[in-house]
Parts: structure tokens; sequence; C-alpha cells
């Protein structure tokens, strides 16, 4: 009644949506504080290979049940962005804000590195029960562990605005791993072929739903949190059932 399973696939992801809260540039010394534009991100998700293992059991001939854990191969997010303000010495410093006669230009990078893993109790129904060939069709519900890394760095340049001349330069970076826990669900389709007694191949269709997650750093003297959407992917598995006892 009992098998054990080893998959491998190969899925296509949805771009999840990403954004920034926290992180302001120009705070001290602009008269139009702001933001980092969610158009600075790029999100690279669309392709990627996944590696799992199971355990299972059959209650009856055609009702199957098992757990496994699968893990995806790494996703990346880059995020570039440059922006440019006239500084001014701000209240309480001065009465009103007064231009310094400088300009700001700045340069922002980050690099995001995600490794997720999915542990997912599912249930399957055989269509037929006779033969070598046994298509059938399934669902799942767990969760997803991911491992967020990210890397942030800003440089600013001051510069004249009549002369163009370097008045000074200054940055601030930050960096963090955080790991987030979110709701994993997935349907299947496919079909069995036995190879042997003991031995099954399995060939499916996986849709995965995957929770987003979100990592904080303290940079620039405030923490910046980044906020992962979640992620619709389709794979495409293989794999082998043993039959063990």
């Amino acid at each position: 009644n009992w098998y054990i399973r080893a998959d491998i696939g190969l899925g296509l992801s949805n771009t999840p949506s990403v954004s920034e809260s926290g992180l302001v540039f120009g705070a001290a010394d602009s008269i139009a504080p702001f933001g980092t534009s969610s158009s600075w991100f790029n999100p690279d998700f669309e392709t990627f290979v996944t590696y799992g293992l199971g355990v299972g059991y059959y209650v009856t001939p055609r009702w199957r049940v098992d757990v496994t854990l699968d893990v995806r191969s790494q996703a990346q997010i880059r995020a570039n962005g440059s922006y440019s303000y006239t500084q001014y010495d701000l209240p309480p410093a001065v009465a009103v804000a007064t231009p310094t006669g400088n300009n700001v230009n700045g340069a922002m990078s980050e690099t995001v590195t995600i490794r997720g893993a999915a542990g997912l109790f599912n249930v399957y129904y055989d269509l037929t029960d006779r033969g070598r060939f046994t298509p059938y069709v399934g669902a799942g519900i767990g969760f997803v562990i991911n491992e967020v890394n990210r890397r942030h760095s800003t440089m600013e340049t001051v510069t004249d605005a009549l002369t163009g001349a370097t008045v000074g330069t200054r940055g601030f970076a930050g960096n963090d791993v955080e790991h987030s826990v979110s709701v994993a669900a997935m349907l299947t389709a496919g079909f069995s072929y036995t190879l042997w007694t003991s031995t099954i191949f399995d060939l499916n269709y996986r849709y995965m739903y995957l929770g987003g997650s979100n990592v904080g750093i303290q940079v620039n003297g405030g923490r910046s949190l980044l906020d992962i959407g979640d992620l619709h992917e389709h794979q495409l598995r293989a794999g082998l059932r043993w039959n063990i006892w």
C-alpha cells in the first residue's frame, strides 16, 4: 500500500508584482522627497526547474494520497534606477527652504535572491484501475517557505548646478536575509504507466499557487520593506513511483 516518489519538472511562472515602501530619497535636502519607483524592478521568475520527493499510500484501488516536498531553482529580482533633484537648505537649519546651487544625482541598485521549498498534502483519483496506463487527477494544499536575500546600494553625487563640478559624494546600503511562510496549493492531471510490478512512471501537468513573500532591511536610517506578489505556476513534471510494501 505504500510508495515513495521522485520527480523533476520544468515550469513557467507569471511575473509577480514587486513594490517597496519605507525608503525615501531626498529626505534631508529636497523640497519633494520621493520613494522607489516600481518600474525600477525587473523580476526574473519566468522559467525554472523543480525537484521533488514524496511518500504516499494507496487508500483504495483508485484513491491514493501522498506528502511531497519540492524545491525550485533560484529566482531573482534586480532593480536599477536613477534620479536627480535640486538640493535645498531646509528648515529648521534656515527660515525657509533655500536652493544651495547644487544638484543631487543618484543611482540605486538592488539584487533580491529567492529560494523556495513547498510542502504539500495531495489526494489523487485514478480514472481507471485496469491495465498499465492509468490517467488521474489530483489536488493538494500546503505551505511554501521562501528564503529571501536582499542587497541594496545607493550612491549619490552632488554637483554644482552652474559648472557641473563635483562637490561631494555620499551613499548608503543595506543587506539582510529573511524567511517567510505562505500558503501553497496545486491542481494536477496526468497519467501513470506501470513499467514493472513495483515501478511506475508518472507524467503530469501541475498548476501551483504560491503565496507572496517580503523582506525588510535597515537602510538610510529607516526600514525598507519589499513586497513580492503571489506566484501562479504551470509545470510539466515527470517522475517515478516505487511501491515499497
